[in-house]
């Protein structure tokens, strides 16, 4: 019986039909080394048993629960700072449960017997990417950078996987509110701490800026800023009882995207607003919003102009025309090109940028840069010409079913594969300023995003095939976390 059919079932029916078996197999082991942890662990650090017994039940719920544990991972992005040192690595509590979802779901999958690798679009060019990316550990100098990032992308990729496999429209409604709330998290300690902006050099150069989690404020302007078009279309179409909370996270996302001051998230969420007006609820509630916020700020009550100001943002976006030849960003544009000229197949490793950019003068203050400031630059730098023509395969294949979702999908799920198209092409504007896929979880997030499309795809071409003239556009299930028993039921 699978996972669907099981949750149709009452809790007395599964409890007859053996449902209690893996929670108990699971529970018993993860209880007596929870109870190890706490005797054993003291002795070595205070807080050791309470890191462990954590462990522990994050990967229970991976056995158990693969997507719920993957909503927890992608909620858990504002903990970014909380990174966990195991000698040269850092895990990050975000990574730590995205990597047990990943490995829990490939153990669950071999043992039931089941494919791992599943027929989709993305399939094909993502394993290309990771096998390129796997040659490049015999050319690069630092072999175990690319170990590092294969491993990292190998997650992804399983997880890519386990939500085409598994996923389903509610599934996606939970992804849309997990990425909505860790960008309002986000949003609300920018606009907590932020504050004191000062520009100089007619722009150029900015003091103060938010950087909130990722240590970077161009890293949080781009999570931010993909994150904006989840919560409009979780306020918009989602579930009514997350209306006001949504109105909520948008203040305070939009409001930290501009304490970021990052000229290319920005661009990127003006690009997703392009986007978004492409849909026609978005177009009407857009009109009402603006005229409101427009009234607001000139008979003085407009609280975001208490906390942001408006003509720093401009003189920052129109700083890009003094940028001098010197800048960071010029100098990668310009010279990382010379990387794959001399590396054209695999390039020099991923993660391995920084080992060859003195001979290429990538220097930024005395130190070598790790970042091209160009994602398909990076890219084609790190993984050759071979890893840039897997990529573009892979935008390719995701932006055919994004769009396949955007026109075929009705209601709800049209409302999240908008904001899906809306996210990624903020990410593709940052991306011409940033490696923006370095931060492992704005490309974990991305990626999830990205497989979401796919599955509203495949179910916007199911529900065609059952009835060509079916679909509303209603606002979906009061209760956010239970599934839609009328999408569902088509999968």
């Amino acid at each position: 019986m699978d996972a669907l059919a099981q949750s149709d079932l009452t809790p007395q029916q599964s409890f007859r039909a053996g449902a209690w078996r893996e929670p108990l197999a699971v529970a018993i082991p993860v209880g007596i080394l929870a109870g190890l942890a706490t005797i054993l662990g003291t002795g070595i650090h205070p807080l050791l048993p309470f890191l462990l017994v954590i462990v522990l039940a994050a990967a229970a719920l991976a056995v158990l629960r693969p997507m719920t544990a993957l909503y927890v991972g992608l909620a858990s992005m504002p903990l970014e700072a909380a990174s966990l040192n195991l000698g040269a690595l850092g895990v990050t509590p975000s990574e730590g449960m995205l990597t047990l979802t990943a490995v829990a779901w490939l153990l669950k999958r071999s043992a039931s017997r089941e494919t791992v690798l599943v027929n989709s679009p993305l399939t094909a060019p993502f394993a290309l990417g990771l096998a390129i990316m796997a040659a490049g550990f015999l050319v690069s100098e630092t072999p175990f950078q690319v170990v590092k990032v294969l491993a990292i992308w190998t997650v992804f990729f399983v997880l890519v996987q386990m939500v085409i496999a598994e996923g389903n429209p509610g599934a996606v409604r939970r992804v849309m509110i997990a990425v909505a709330f860790s960008g309002a998290a986000f949003g609300a300690v920018a606009v907590a701490t932020g504050g004191g902006q000062e520009l100089t050099e007619f722009g150029r150069v900015a003091e103060g800026r938010a950087r909130v989690g990722f240590g970077s404020p161009n890293t949080l302007g781009e999570y931010l800023a993909l994150a904006i078009p989840c919560q409009i279309a979780v306020l918009l179409r989602g579930p009514s009882a997350l209306r006001l909370p949504m109105v909520l996270s948008i203040g305070l996302t939009s409001v930290g995207l501009g304490l970021t001051l990052s000229r290319g998230a920005l661009i990127g969420i003006a690009g997703a607003m392009l986007v978004l007006l492409a849909w026609k609820p978005f177009r009407r509630v857009a009109v009402v919003a603006g005229a409101t916020l427009l009234a607001a700020t000139v008979i003085g009550f407009n609280p975001i102009a208490s906390v942001l100001r408006v003509d720093v943002l401009v003189e920052r976006v129109t700083s890009i025309q003094y940028e001098a030849q010197l800048n960071p960003r010029r100098v990668a544009l310009q010279n990382s090109p010379n990387v794959i000229a001399d590396h054209p197949l695999f390039g020099v490793g991923a993660g391995s940028l920084a080992s060859v950019a003195p001979e290429y003068k990538l220097i930024l203050q005395g130190a070598p840069m790790d970042n091209a400031h160009n994602m398909l630059l990076h890219v084609g730098a790190e993984r050759g010409l071979l890893g840039l023509g897997a990529f573009i395969w892979l935008l390719a294949a995701f932006g055919r079913s994004a769009i396949n979702a955007c026109r075929r999908s009705v209601g709800e799920n049209q409302a999240y594969a908008f904001a899906i198209a809306a996210s990624w092409l903020s990410l593709l504007l940052a991306g011409l300023a940033d490696a923006v896929l370095l931060v492992n979880a704005v490309a974990a997030t991305a990626f999830v995003l990205m497989a979401c499309a796919v599955v509203l795809d495949r179910e916007a071409d199911r529900a065609e095939r059952a009835d060509p003239k079916e679909g509303t556009d209603d606002d979906g299930p009061v209760n956010p976390w239970e599934p839609d028993p009328v999408a569902e039921a088509r999968t």
